[in-house]
């Protein structure tokens, strides 16, 4: 009982990281992160006094190696292949005495806002960008 509250649990919660791309890119990591798995038991299982030494090493140092190389190089692609460009189309200004809207200072600090969101036309955004 107490898994099934535990899995319940999970499915509700909003996940703190998810993989860039869709549901395709997320089946393709989750699928081909089992492949290795199952691959890793298989040849973790395999006795190693059956075959002969220099048979088994090359390719298991080559299969060590490999991985290696494809953990330590997948945050670097996911890094490369994210949006960097995420612009926000309002500009922030910070609130101070002489630019206050009337009543500002009567709401308690906690609740203020601290700055102003003013939208940026894309036009003058875009004018602004060739200047």
């Amino acid at each position: 009982m107490a898994i099934c509250i535990w899995f319940a649990s999970n499915l509700i919660k909003k996940r703190a990281f998810n993989i860039p791309g869709g549901k395709g890119v997320k089946l393709l990591v989750a699928v081909v992160g089992l492949i290795v798995s199952i691959l890793a038991l298989l040849f973790h299982s395999s006795h190693l006094a059956l075959y002969p030494v220099a048979a088994v090493i090359q390719p298991m140092f080559s299969l060590l190696v490999v991985s290696f190389i494809i953990i330590f190089a997948l945050p670097f692609i996911i890094y490369a292949c994210s949006r960097k460009g995420n612009k926000a189309n309002v500009s922030m200004i910070h609130i101070k005495s002489h630019n206050a809207p009337k009543g500002h200072f009567f709401i308690h600090p906690r609740a203020r806002s601290t700055h102003y969101l003013v939208p940026i036309d894309k036009t003058d955004h875009d004018s602004q960008q060739q200047k």
